[in-house]
């Protein structure tokens, strides 16, 4: 219990209050409960608000990662690659291959499109041009095209493209691949069939004249041959005949030999043909299959 005095003015007199010590502490009570929870709602604003900005940092820091490394990403790409806007076909980014590639500053390149990349045969092969275009999926390799370059070369390229979204706007992620090297192979390989060809004809045609000179010596052997051979074969059995009484025992084995050889040659000759009939055979073919 608490006991309050007052003294009243020019009386003399005193008030004396009797007051409980509940009803004496309520108001500070109240007033410390509500400071109480105005600090409490001071510290939750002020926590929200400092998690709020390090949430915020943090996907800051993890967005200038992302990005550092798909720029990164980017620029090191061994191909080139375009970011085109679909609707204009303006050109809107390009990486360092590209640049190469296509020999225009980057201030040149901001004013152009495409289209102006490439030859006005070829225009109407873009995807955005056909509708072919889809998100999240490459679409069609598309070759038989080329890189028309500041000088004016044509480099021949194959491409494919993406629609990509970079800051909530649609964009054609187009990557070029130069192919000079594949078409200058395919030449050169060319160029050597070419020339294997050639030497395949060139080789036929010589084994041809060979075939025509063997021929006419196995005509010659197995023809104008045999009529010496006949006149030795003829007369040395005349001289056995009609004149082997005269003859010494040596002179008939000397004949005997002489027949046998004889003989023995006109074997040899007529194994000659079936060679020669053989071979004009097996290289028929092959003149066939080279003309």
């Amino acid at each position: 219990m608490q006991v309050a005095t007052r003294r009243i003015p020019l009386t003399g007199w005193g008030l004396i209050r009797k007051i409980d010590r509940a009803e004496a502490l309520e108001g500070f009570r109240r007033l410390a409960f509500l400071d109480g929870l105005l600090g409490i709602l001071v510290v939750i604003f002020l926590g929200g608000g400092l998690f709020t900005f390090y949430r915020r940092q943090v996907f800051t820091r993890l967005l200038e990662g992302e990005e550092k490394k798909f720029r990164g990403l980017f620029e090191s790409a061994p191909d080139a690659i375009y970011l085109i806007d679909p609707a204009t076909l303006r050109i809107v980014k390009r990486n360092r291959k590209a640049a190469e590639m296509d020999g225009y500053s980057d201030e040149e390149i901001a004013g152009m499109t495409s289209t102006d990349l490439h030859p006005p045969e070829e225009s109407q092969r873009f995807p955005e041009r056909s509708g072919g275009l889809s998100p999240t999926a490459l679409g069609p390799l598309i070759d038989s095209l080329h890189l028309r370059r500041k000088d004016g070369h044509l480099v021949p390229i194959e491409e494919s493209n993406v629609l990509v979204d970079v800051g909530g706007k649609p964009l054609t992620l187009r990557i070029v691949h130069d192919i000079s090297e594949r078409k200058w192979a395919k030449e050169a390989i060319r160029r050597l069939n070419e020339e294997l060809e050639q030497r395949v004809q060139q080789r036929t045609a010589e084994l041809k004249a060979a075939n025509k000179e063997l021929e006419a010596f196995s005509y010659s052997v197995s023809h104008d041959l045999r009529a010496p051979l006949r006149h030795v074969d003829g007369f040395s059995k005349l001289l056995v005949d009609n004149h082997k009484a005269e003859l010494s025992p040596d002179a008939q084995e000397y004949l005997t030999v002489i027949r046998e050889s004889v003989v023995d040659m006109g074997t040899l000759i007529d194994a000659l043909l079936p060679v020669n009939q053989s071979s004009r055979v097996t290289t028929q073919p092959a003149s066939a299959s080279a003309a």
